[in-house]
């Protein structure tokens, strides 16, 4: 636990969509969290014009990633 606040608090507390995935990627080596990396990479493949842009992208784009089915 000490050490997935360590990697946490290493990123802004407003972060883009990379860095969000960056930080799941680190945590995924304590405890898998593999649908966490998919439902990232899918909203940036879908949306990668938020890929670089803060936090602002999170409420608009849950609500379109959970309108299209996701492809596996």
């Amino acid at each position: 636990m000490h050490l997935n606040k360590l990697i946490v608090n290493d990123f802004p507390r407003k972060t883009t969509l990379e860095q969000e995935l960056t930080k799941y990627r680190l945590l995924n080596i304590f405890y898998d969290r593999t649908a966490e990396i998919q439902f990232l990479e899918n909203i940036i493949i879908r949306n990668p014009e938020h890929a670089d842009k803060p936090k602002k992208w999170h409420k608009k784009t849950v609500k379109t990633i959970q309108k299209v089915p996701v492809q596996t």
